[in-house]
C-alpha cells in the first residue's frame, strides 16, 4: 500500500480490503450456519433448513440462503430464515455480537479513509492558495506562474 501515490487510491484499496474481509467472514459464517442447520436435521430437533422448506433444494441454494442469512446479521436487512432450535439461536446470538464489532470496525475504516481524503484535499487546496499568494506577492508573471503550475 505504501507504493500507491494518491490518497484516493490508498483509500479505495483499504475500503476494498475491508469489503473482501467482510465477504470472507460471511462466507465462513454461511458455511457454519449451513452446518448447524444440517445438525438439526440429523438429530431430529428441526432446523432452519426444514423450517424454510429447503430440504429438497440443492446445496448451492442452501449455501446462498445461508450467505443471505449471514449478511443479514451484519446489516439491518431482513431475512425469512430464522433459528428454530437452541443450537441455531446460540449460533445466531454469538454471530450478532461478532457482527456488531466487525461492522463497526468496517464503518470506522470507511470513515477514517473519507476523513483522510478530505484532509488531503484540504491540504492540497491550502498549498495551492499559498502558491497563488506567493505568485501575487512576488509579481510572478502569468506565463511563468502557469509553467510552474503545470510542472507541479
Amino acid at each position: 500500500l505504501d507504493r500507491l501515490r494518491t490518497a484516493a487510491a490508498t483509500a479505495a484499496v483499504n475500503v476494498c480490503l475491508a469489503i473482501v474481509l467482510i465477504v470472507g467472514v460471511n462466507h465462513y459464517l454461511a458455511c457454519a450456519w449451513y452446518f448447524v442447520g444440517t445438525l438439526g436435521e440429523k438429530d431430529g430437533k428441526g432446523s432452519w433448513i426444514q423450517d424454510a422448506d429447503l430440504s429438497h433444494e440443492d446445496a448451492k441454494y442452501k449455501y446462498i440462503t445461508a450467505m443471505h442469512f449471514s449478511l443479514s446479521l451484519f446489516t439491518p436487512a431482513s431475512m425469512e430464515v430464522h433459528p428454530t432450535n437452541f443450537r441455531e439461536r446460540a449460533f445466531t446470538i454469538v454471530t450478532i455480537f461478532s457482527a456488531l464489532i466487525m461492522f463497526s470496525s468496517f464503518l470506522g475504516t470507511i470513515t477514517n479513509e473519507m476523513t483522510s481524503l478530505r484532509k488531503a484535499r484540504t491540504d492540497k487546496a491550502k498549498q495551492r492558495h499559498i502558491l497563488r499568494r506567493f505568485f501575487s506577492d512576488n509579481h510572478v508573471s502569468h506565463e511563468l506562474g502557469k509553467q510552474i503550475w503545470v510542472f507541479l
